[in-house]
């Protein structure tokens, strides 16, 4: 199990998500919300049947002390973040991402916790046996709060030898 330094770049881009009427039927709509890029150093590497990919969040995330880690095992993706001093454990996250699957999530943050339900709609990759290459996921999360709608994520990770 050799550990590689990469250069780990994540794009998020967020879509406000609504049905609009279309003929005698709505046709759905994806509207662009917020985008986000990030590039970081992190260390790469395999084990058994998973590619490991961990980094260190930053100032410019607001989560500095925190330390996150993507599994991805097949075509699931498992993101865990954690904070490494008692001031960043409100900033905890575990997502789940496969394909069809849907679940309930619990984001906590500083301030509280909110429940998002989350729907992936596709996991693929092109990763080789060292772990580089790309990851992408898109998923739909739900908030209970109708003033929050719903979101349509489209997730692009691209790990690259340092």
């Amino acid at each position: 199990m050799a550990k590689n330094k990469a250069t780990l770049r994540i794009r998020n881009r967020q879509y406000e998500e609504s049905l609009e009427p279309s003929g005698n039927a709505f046709a759905r709509k994806l509207t662009l919300d917020d985008e986000m890029e990030m590039i970081t150093e992190a260390t790469v590497y395999t084990k058994e049947n998973s590619t490991y990919i961990t980094y260190e969040e930053s100032e410019k995330t607001g989560m500095q002390d925190s330390r996150t880690m993507i599994k991805l095992t097949g075509d699931i993706v498992e993101v865990h973040r954690y904070g490494k001093k008692k001031k960043n454990d409100g900033m905890n996250l575990d997502l789940h991402l496969e394909k069809g699957r849907w679940e309930l999530v619990r984001y906590r943050l500083p301030v509280g916790s909110v429940n998002i339900e989350m729907v992936t709609h596709d996991v693929t990759h092109d990763l080789d046996e060292e772990g580089f290459g790309k990851i992408f996921a898109e998923y739909s999360m739900y908030f209970g709060d109708e003033t929050m709608g719903s979101r349509r994520n489209k997730l692009e990770m691209t790990i690259r030898p340092e």
